[in-house]
């Protein structure tokens, strides 16, 4: 398949969203020259901004390329046709699809090829070098780290599929430039993010990246899958079919992750740990210093002592990216000069500002309680909470057990976002006798935050919820945050 041979079929762009991805889709399958349809559940009115943005785009397209007879984007708002799905050439699935659609299964039944964007980029960039990065919590760091790091290695390296940053690109923007590099023999080196909506469909492409990284496997996404045991095993689709030259980067120290790798995988298994006595291949930490071991060769990479301190919750992404970057060959000098420049995301546990002796972060990436609990280990100290924590927002199906307790050790106060998920946190919090506060808005949430702090506390945005209802996104909730603590000061 060539993105030639989409000319005058019909592309059936399932879930056009809020959010820019289904605009893409439709926008790239538009300049193929496809006939498009753009199907989605929700009707015109709240889709608007995204209709109005792609109408934009098409014509401006239309108008930079005269000689070419484009045919019209068409639209199936408010509810999918049975008629869309049975006559289409190809479905591009987006993520907020469930893969049991009944309309999918119509489309597979009639034996016509579903994709997503990451399906479509391997498709047709059989050639590329990709780096593919996936798991629960840290995997857009990791894959951003892990392109910071190449980009001195290799010099036509790319980040995709990255959200909330300007260095990456989305999978079907840069086909074009990945096929060029391939006809001229000089292919780019993709790093690229996964997440497990994108993985489902690997399995029916047989999709293998030369290296694949799995940073965590955590309780998240129950809203979408039917057990934990669905979601985890979508994970693993990520190095099912490599070849023995591929390589599989694993955390040991992670029971789901390390248990894929004990299991065996096709490639070369590498891990890495938090602990010294790594058997096996991989990355660890010795003392405060970034080590590897192969072939019961120890050898030194950097110190990370100033990570220690300043951003402790970086070590387990270093020890990921560190392991897939010696994998494709980075040397030592390169490898740690670029561990110490590496500044991080937005909104990932990100200092916002100080403020009269408080400090204030944001953590908005935090959709899960476990990406929360997280944040509070790495900022709290047990016995003298000082966290005021901002957190809630839309149910994933999640166990806030374990997030309750660790409220109690390290939090002084929480302020609560509407939400489903906010009463489910209260629920959990036991006998937490501190001050809890609800919010309707980010604004009102940080006002309280800061009417019962005093220096020396932390405010932390670290939701362990969706950001569905109150906010367009995650980074959108940020950024309320963000503007909010800017007013304060």
């Amino acid at each position: 398949m060539t993105p030639q041979d989409l000319k005058e079929k019909r592309v059936v762009v399932m879930g056009l969203g809020l959010y820019g991805g289904g605009r893409a889709a439709a926008q790239w399958s538009f300049e193929q020259g496809a006939e498009v349809i753009v199907t989605d559940v929700k009707d015109e009115t709240a889709l608007r901004d995204s209709v109005v943005a792609l109408n934009k785009s098409a014509r401006a397209y239309r108008l930079a390329h005269p000689e070419q007879e484009l045919i019209s984007i068409t639209y199936a708002l408010g509810g999918h046709r049975e008629q869309d799905f049975t006559s289409a050439d190809l479905i591009i699935q987006n993520p907020g699809v469930p893969r049991e659609s009944p309309f999918l299964r119509i489309a597979r039944e009639k034996g016509i090829p579903i994709h997503n964007e990451a399906t479509l980029f391997y498709l047709l960039t059989p050639h590329t070098p990709k780096i593919a990065v996936t798991g629960t919590r840290g995997k857009s760091t990791t894959s951003a780290l892990l392109y910071h790091i190449l980009k001195s290695h290799y010099n036509d390296t790319v980040l995709v599929g990255v959200a909330g940053t300007p260095d990456s690109y989305s999978f079907l923007n840069i086909i074009t430039s990945a096929r060029e590099h391939e006809q001229r023999g000089s292919p780019l080196t993709v790093v690229m993010e996964l997440s497990s909506w994108q993985l489902e469909l690997f399995e029916e492409y047989r999709c293998h990246p030369w290296i694949s990284v799995i940073t965590n496997v955590l309780d998240d996404h129950l809203n979408r899958y039917s057990s934990f045991e669905a979601y985890r095993d979508t994970k693993k689709l990520i190095y099912q079919y490599q070849e023995k030259s591929e390589y599989t980067v694993l955390n040991h120290d992670n029971e789901y992750t390390r248990a894929f790798g004990q299991a065996g995988v096709p490639g070369t298994l590498v891990w890495f740990t938090r602990a010294k006595n790594l058997t096996g291949g991989g990355c660890f930490i010795e003392g405060s210093s970034l080590h590897c071991t192969e072939s019961e060769k120890n050898e030194f990479l950097c110190d990370l002592a100033d990570t220690y301190q300043d951003r402790p919750h970086m070590v387990e992404n270093i020890l990921a990216a560190s392991a897939a970057a010696l994998c494709a060959g980075v040397t030592q000098k390169i490898l740690c000069k670029a561990i110490n420049s590496f500044s991080g995301l937005p909104g990932r546990l990100e200092l916002v500002r100080e403020i009269s002796g408080r400090l204030a972060y944001d953590d908005t990436t935090a959709t899960s309680p476990d990406a929360t609990r997280a944040a509070l280990r790495s900022l709290g100290s047990n016995g003298d909470p000082r966290i005021i924590l901002i957190a809630g927002g839309a149910d994933k199906n999640c166990d806030y057990a374990l997030l309750g307790s660790d409220i109690g050790k390290y939090c002084r106060a929480l302020i609560l976002l509407s939400g489903t998920a906010s009463p489910r946190i209260a629920t959990s919090l036991g006998s937490f006798s501190s001050t809890i506060a609800f919010a309707n808005s980010m604004k009102e949430a940080v006002e309280k935050a800061w009417s019962i702090s005093r220096e020396g506390d932390i405010l932390l945005l670290s939701p362990a919820a969706a950001s569905f209802g109150m906010f367009v996104n995650e980074f959108d909730r940020g950024r309320h945050y963000r503007e909010a603590i800017q007013e304060l000061a």
